[in-house]
């Protein structure tokens, strides 16, 4: 196979290591390993390249996601190499300053593994048609100066995340913005970043389908987003930062918003009024938001979820929150802590009512039928109880089963206690009480999303096929 140009074996569940006879297949100048078990070293993988025609054919090469490790080679000698994949592998050590000598390179791919250093602006130096740039989950520190401007002209993937560069928001991206480069991924969560969040950098929504700054410091309001354009199919995570004041609109277009875990304050009014054709996934947990929640969610028909948990919220819930559906409303009542006792909250007063009912009419029923009483009340997890009303002239049969309630508000009453109806109601609202700690544990979204559903550009972390 010695004029092979192309060869992909993407996406299987190859193992072992690098066969020796790439080697021979000396006019590649595509090759593609990516997704599968390759271990091995990276540098021998490499030695086995070397040679020939292929240092100067090979334009793409693609091996993220197997089990690579080593440190990172020379490169220079493949001079044609284009995109470079080397993401989601267990490499280590510095990264070479020979990679900035590669004067064709468009993508460079080393997030997620294990690298250390610290990346300055010489790194860049050459890299002038470079067009995607993910360095994310590694242990590196950018040493950039605010004034640098950026020699590639046209990048559009920006991962830097867990890549510190702060205390100060980098004033350089300003910089990209100015020369008219269009980011489409913007990702710095995670980078140390204790600063304001300056004005110019709302523009970078104007076209990022995917803005992370989420797990900084960042201070700062949120922009009116009703006055910029709508970005279709945007995820925007905010969340875990220091933003405050009130949220006057939600950005449009996106299908998941997270502005959790931020000090954002006043009402929730600004949902009637989002562009809910797309929303997918609202967060809005841990704030300070108030008053009574909006009730307008008939108009989110692809919401799947919702978490409002951990602010403010005070009256009863909308009667069109219903309209979200199952997942919509029980998801979240499954998820949520806080959210499953404010929906027994609601339930509280009808619920309390049926069960002092039943535990009255019931000690009355073991009075009258005491030979009879043996055998009634909890079995196997069930509760049933025989209500006989005279003023109503009916006859109730309740069914609770025992493990739910176990779940969701604590102990049964047992079939021997034999209450009056104080004290049955005072057991019936401490079941319904709030704990002392309601916080709602934090779900990592990033995650989800290579399908075509979240704009089939980019996963997680920033990845793109």
């Amino acid at each position: 196979m010695t004029s092979l140009t192309s060869l992909s074996l993407k996406s299987n569940d190859l193992e072992g290591g690098f066969p020796n006879s790439i080697g021979n297949m000396s006019c590649l100048d595509t090759l593609e390993l990516s997704s599968n078990n390759l271990i091995g070293q990276l540098s021998g993988f490499f030695k086995n390249l070397s040679g020939g025609c292929k240092e100067k054919k090979l334009e793409f090469l693609y091996l993220w996601g197997n089990k690579i490790t080593g440190s990172v080679p020379n490169f220079t000698r493949f001079s044609s190499l284009i995109d470079l994949g080397l993401g989601q592998n267990q490499l280590s050590g510095t990264i070479p300053k020979s990679i900035g000598q590669m004067f064709e390179l468009q993508v460079l791919d080393l997030g997620d593994n294990s690298l250390r250093g610290v990346i300055s602006e010489d790194f860049f130096l050459n890299l002038s048609k470079l067009d995607s740039l993910v360095l994310s989950h590694n242990s590196l520190f950018l040493e950039i100066s605010d004034d640098w401007v950026p020699p590639f002209q046209h990048i559009s993937y920006l991962s830097l995340a867990s890549c510190k560069m702060g205390p100060h928001f980098p004033k350089w991206f300003r910089n990209l913005e100015s020369h008219g480069q269009l980011l489409l991924l913007l990702d710095i969560s995670n980078a140390g970043i204790s600063d304001a969040m300056p004005n110019w950098m709302w523009d970078v929504l104007n076209s990022a389908f995917r803005f992370n700054i989420s797990y900084n410091h960042i201070k700062g309001n949120l922009p009116d987003f009703s006055l910029r354009d709508p970005v279709r199919d945007s995820i925007i995570d905010m969340s875990s930062n220091h933003l405050k004041g009130p949220i006057l609109s939600l950005p449009a277009g996106a299908t998941h918003i997270n502005l959790s875990g931020n000090k954002f304050s006043g009402s929730s009014s600004f949902i009637c009024s989002a562009f809910a054709e797309y929303l997918t996934y609202l967060d809005l947990s841990n704030n300070l938001l108030s008053g009574m929640l909006p009730d307008c969610w008939i108009k989110f028909e692809e919401l799947v979820v919702l978490n409002v948990a951990s602010n403010g919220f005070s009256g009863k819930i909308p009667p069109s929150m219903g309209s979200l559906g199952f997942w919509g409303v029980c998801g979240s009542l499954v998820l949520s802590q806080s959210w499953r006792h404010a929906y027994f909250n609601f339930l509280a007063d009808i619920k309390d009512k049926i069960y002092v009912i039943a535990a009255i009419n019931f000690a009355k029923l073991k009075q009258r039928y005491s030979a009879a009483s043996e055998g009634w009340g909890l079995k196997d997890g069930f509760l049933e109880l025989l209500l006989n009303e005279n003023v109503m002239d009916m006859i109730l049969v309740i069914t609770l089963h025992g493990s739910q309630e176990k779940d969701m508000q604590g102990k049964l009453l047992d079939d021997s206690d034999d209450e009056t109806l104080s004290s049955v109601f005072k057991k019936s609202r401490k079941l319904h009480s709030k704990p002392k700690d309601d916080r709602l544990e934090k779900i990592q979204v990033e995650k989800t999303n290579e399908d075509a559903g979240n704009g089939g550009t980019a996963d997680a972390k920033g990845r793109f096929p």
